[in-house]
């Protein structure tokens, strides 16, 4: 069954086009008006395929198609629209539909058509799916197959080799692919593995498991066994074009089997000649077989021993401890260190050792079991001697409180005690037998050297050997402890050493005592804060060197006098308050206090009384911790005077502080940033997701790139106004500045501290004058057509009284009068045209260069050339910015005189900006400089620097004339800091 989407946004197409599909068979159909609609129902359902048609209401059929695509990339896709233009069709193509069907002409063909392609494109998809599933399945065979396999085209090149190949041969594909396949071969069997491969390539029968040496890297040294197998090719013409091989590493194999022959060679040679005797018996405890060596243990020859039961041998008291013995070998067990008493021929009886286990046959089935047997009568009477020997050695070496480990002439350990297990972290099992440097390591603990082994010092010298000081002992687990003492030889009957003793203590307590002692010292004496002991009474024991600085008296000027010495009148009884306190056991934090120095000056000083115990715990004396903050107090009283101040004026202004750490994202703000969107205290949260959250969405671009600018040092501050929504959801213009305040050694912005303003009510002001001007500007503009049409109509009735009164020259002159203030009255009303938008758009960010160079455009130099150097700069200004600076441009051009260029450059000084725009004409005389920004005054209109003037008064620029009469006029605008900025990117 086939699920297909059918989307079009008239519904007849719908309905038609489910009930054609349907009874086509196979196929359920859905159906939407809408791409949105149709977006719904794919992500709640899975279907085979979608059909939509191009012009839908919303979004059309491609840009559906694409949606579609990065939901669901491989959902076939089929266009069916009455839309035929070829552009349309190519899209379509591009952009990844199936299939274009142009809807129109004859209805059921045009369906039939299209169930065609939909059961196409569907069979097309699955059968996609599935190779790749099934490609998928075999790549992931070969490549995890645990032998290698490999292709080779017609010419014996290598074009595949699988993961275990690789590895095997120890190469990559860039340095396999194209090389020979015999060429990983043994040079002695790459003949025959070729004529085995021209072989089968002319009977086309595979060649089958030939053994060859294959070579890792080439090299002749590491080949290793294999059975190699080929497989013929062959293309759809029946043509060979390349062979597979599988090649399985037989190494394991030839080593078990060279192992099997060695080990039955071995077990012969040693069988016939151990000195041990060794026996086999069947599972019923018949003896199979007895090596020449049971003569000596038991008195009878071996073939004496054949076919008699084993228990005939052993003592009576052991038959049932050996039949146990003999049942859980026969079930597979091994057995060692088996102790019984064998019957000798003559009569006697001696003590021996078993160990054994089963035999296997061929098939891993037991036949028979094995016993190696050793004489220890000797042994046992020598052992018993010496555990008695040792067990007094031990008692009194494990009995000491020092480590004690004991080596063997070559430096192994053969005992450690337990003190000695503690130190070293090793017990006696793990350690018996390692070299003492595994478990015994030392360094000198203040250059981190290794130090000599004690044992090997004392094995050459066979002297007593100490420790070198500063000798620390590194534990197992990483550990250190400092450690003293000494290594002593041990030595035999002859004197030779067999043997060390090394005994050892902890004294890292000790050392870390002594080292915590004169760190104390050091730090008291080089703390900051004075610091002193007393006794009992309050009696001065002690005295830093800060406590001189602090309080002006010298030690010996301290020592041994009242700590009253140091109080203010009133208070020289709080020290004995304070210890009384302290015997007493309650808790006593810091406090301050005011302190009189030797001078008799009075400071503000931070206390700390601790009490100074013996080891029984007892109070021995006191510790007292002073510290001037006489200076740090009054800057604290200042700050509270100045936070207190500025809380009022940023109560009384209204303003919502923030500060943001663009790290971390941290937010904080005051208690009106809260109240002004309309949230109770805490509700908000304080992280820099808060602005994402409220912040209006299509101001956010602005607002982020503001800030980016800003951060990345291209603004020199940021300032911006936006929308915030309230908790009530209304929407609340925000006015935003802030500065970066601190920044890393590299430059990172680290914080930023601003405030937020809320203009909800001078935006509404704005708005409702934006419309009153957008009348104003409506009814001016009514207004000055009908004007312009009378003033027309005036200037016809004035041309023909002058043509009928030319005989009156008195007339025609007054008339002519008449005709010039027409004309000016027509060029005023159009130069109000122009400006009629002044002031009435926010003020904007406009790049320097381009509103000067689109300023000339406007204009017609005729001539005159245009130099313009203010680099990457952006100014904040009124949108009729341009228009001033035209103005400016052509007051040079039309009253400059010989005007043949004009230059534009900005500077910097200490209050902000220049903008210098300059020409080489006759400049303008020192009569007119006090008058030509005045309303009404110059030639044409006489509003044209007057409005340059208010336009750059709008975001405060300020314009001055300062050229020299006869060498050009020299306009000089001047720019706030804040109003001009690097454009962003530069």
């Amino acid at each position: 069954m086939i699920q297909l989407l059918l989307v079009d946004d008239e519904p007849a197409i719908l309905q038609v086009g489910r009930v054609f599909l349907e009874d086509q068979g196979e196929i359920c159909v859905d159906v939407a008006g809408s791409a949105g609609e149709a977006m719904d129902l794919l992500r709640s359902f899975r279907y085979d395929v979608v059909v939509s048609d191009y012009e839908m209401p919303q979004t059309n059929g491609i840009a559906f198609l694409k949606a579609v695509r990065e939901f669901c990339p491989g959902m076939p896709f089929i266009l069916f629209t009455g839309k035929g233009r070829e552009e349309v069709v190519i899209e379509a193509l591009n952009s990844g539909a199936d299939f274009y069907l142009q809807k129109g002409g004859d209805a059921v063909a045009q369906f039939t058509e299209l169930t065609h392609k939909v059961r196409q494109a569907v069979n097309r998809r699955r059968t996609e799916r599935a190779f790749r599933e099934s490609e998928k399945n075999y790549r992931d065979l070969v490549e995890n197959l645990p032998n290698i396999l490999f292709k080779a085209d017609r010419e014996g090149k290598i074009i595949y080799l699988n993961r275990c190949g690789l590895d095997a041969l120890g190469v990559t594909d860039a340095e396999v692919v194209g090389q020979n396949w015999n060429l990983y071969l043994h040079p002695d069997d790459r003949k025959a593995a070729w004529d085995w491969g021209v072989e089968m390539v002319r009977t086309g029968k595979p060649v089958i498991n030939r053994e060859v040496r294959v070579l890792r890297r080439g090299e002749m040294g590491a080949a290793f066994p294999a059975l190699l197998t080929f497989t013929p090719l062959w293309d759809g013409d029946d043509q060979f074009f390349a062979l597979q091989g599988i090649a399985v590493d037989i190494s394991e194999r030839k080593k078990a089997q060279e192992a099997l022959r060695e080990a039955e060679f071995r077990y012969q040679i040693i069988a016939e000649g151990i000195y041990d005797g060794v026996t086999v018996g069947g599972t019923d405890g018949t003896i199979i077989f007895a090596s020449p060596s049971m003569e000596r243990l038991s008195g009878h020859r071996p073939e004496e021993m054949l076919g008699r039961s084993y228990t005939e041998f052993v003592r009576g008291p052991d038959i049932e401890r050996i039949q146990e013995h003999f049942r859980r070998t026969v079930k597979g067990e091994c057995f060692e260190g088996l102790l019984v008493q064998v019957m000798q021929k003559d009569g006697g009886c001696i003590d021996i050792e078993m160990n054994g286990g089963p035999v296997y046959d061929k098939d891993g089935e037991i036949y028979g079991i094995q016993s190696i047997m050793r004489d220890v009568t000797r042994q046992k009477q020598a052992d018993l001697a010496l555990r008695e020997s040792e067990e007094r050695l031990n008692v009194t070496l494990r009995s000491i409180g020092d480590g004690v480990v004991v080596t063997d002439a070559e430096g192994r350990v053969v005992m450690l005690n337990t003190v000695a297990e503690e130190l070293t972290g090793w017990l006696e099992e793990e350690a018996f037998g390692r070299p003492l440097d595994e478990v015994f390591i030392i360094i000198n603990e203040r250059s981190r050297r290794p130090t000599e082994n004690p044992v090997r010092r004392v094995i050459e010298t066979g002297r007593v050997v100490g420790l070198a000081n500063h000798t620390a002992l590194i534990a197992r687990d990483g550990s250190e402890r400092l450690i003293a003492d000494s290594a002593a030889p041990i030595r035999d009957r002859d004197g030779g050493i067999i043997g060390v003793v090394l005994v050892f203590r902890d004294v890292t307590a000790e050392k870390e005592a002594e080292a915590d002692r004169f760190r104390l010292a050091a730090i008291v004496e080089s703390s900051e804060d004075a610091i002193f002991g007393t006794d009992l009474e309050g009696v001065v024991t002690s005295w830093n060197s800060a406590a001189t600085t602090i309080f002006g008296y010298t030690p010996e000027e301290a020592i041994g006098r009242h700590v009253s010495i140091f109080a203010h009148g009133k208070r020289k009884g709080e020290f004995k308050e304070i210890v009384g306190r302290i015997e007493k056991g309650e808790t006593t934090g810091h406090y301050e206090s005011v302190r009189v120095r030797k001078d008799g000056t009075e400071i503000e000083a931070s206390i700390t009384v601790s009490p100074i115990r013996d080891e029984d715990g007892s109070i021995m004396g006191f510790s007292a911790i002073s510290r001037d903050v006489s200076q740090r107090n009054e800057a604290v009283r200042a700050l509270k005077e100045k936070e207190e101040m500025m809380n009022l004026v940023i109560k009384g202004a209204d303003l919502g502080m923030w500060d943001w750490n663009p790290s971390t994202g941290e937010l904080l703000f005051n208690r009106i940033y809260e109240e002004m969107l309309g949230y109770d205290p805490d509700e908000l949260e304080r992280s820099d997701l808060l602005w994402s959250r409220l912040i209006h969405p299509e101001d956010y671009p602005r607002v982020h790139e503001a800030m980016q600018t800003h951060l990345e040092g291209d603004s020199p501050y940021y300032h911006v106004e936006f929308r915030m929504r309230r908790k009530d959801e209304h929407w609340a213009w925000i006015r935003s500045q802030g500065k970066v305040v601190q920044r890393s050694d590299g430059g990172m912005p680290l914080r930023i501290t601003g405030v937020h303003q809320d203009i909800t009510e001078v935006r509404r002001y704005e708005e409702e004058l934006k419309k009153a001007n957008k009348k104003l500007n409506i009814l001016n503009g009514i207004t000055r057509h009908d004007i312009v049409n009378q003033i027309v109509a005036l200037q016809g009735y004035l041309y023909l009284i002058r043509k009928s009164a030319l005989a009156d020259r008195a007339l025609v002159g007054r008339v002519e009068s008449c005709m010039e203030q027409t004309e000016k009255i027509k060029r005023q009303i159009s130069f109000t045209r122009d400006y009629e938008h002044m002031g009435v758009k926010a003020p904007e960010w406009q790049d320097l260069e381009t509103v000067v160079r689109g300023a000339a455009d406007d204009l017609a130099l005729n001539g005159v050339a245009l130099t313009v150097a203010v680099g990457p700069l952006e100014v904040y200004a009124d949108p009729m910015f341009q228009k001033a600076i035209f103005n400016l441009l052509e007051n040079s051009v039309r009253h400059g005189n010989r005007v043949s260029e004009v230059r534009v450059s900005f500077r910097e000084n200490g209050e902000g900006g220049v903008l210098i725009i300059e020409d080489d004409g006759i400049g303008v005389p020192v009569e007119h400089k006090p008058h030509i920004f005045e309303a009404g005054f110059g030639k044409n209109t006489g509003y044209g620097l007057f409005l340059v003037r208010e336009i750059l008064d709008i975001t405060g620029m300020t314009i001055v004339e300062t050229g020299r009469e006869a060498e050009g006029a020299r306009f000089e605008i001047g720019v706030p800091e804040r109003e001009f900025r690097i454009r962003a990117g530069e």
